[in-house]
């Protein structure tokens, strides 16, 4: 029963896997779809996304690295 059940979970586990990795498209795939319009804004507001993600993983590791809850960590 266990063995069955341990090769059930893994092949529904690796089917998921694998049909995420072939249905999601990669950016090119993304941005070809895309009208021109989306594109232009897309890229547009590329550098500034990139900016905030940048300054959102700084306040991470400074949470990290601080001995405060992080419920206390708002003011940063």
């Amino acid at each position: 029963k266990w063995v069955k059940m341990f090769f059930v979970s893994g092949g529904l586990l690796g089917t998921g896997v694998v049909l995420l990795k072939y249905t999601t498209p990669n950016e090119e795939q993304m941005l070809a779809k895309m009208s021109p319009a989306m594109r232009e804004e897309y890229l547009n507001t590329k550098d500034a996304r990139l900016a905030a993600n940048q300054e959102l993983l700084r306040q991470i590791e400074v949470s990290a690295k601080s001995a405060r809850p992080a419920w206390q960590m708002a003011e940063i």
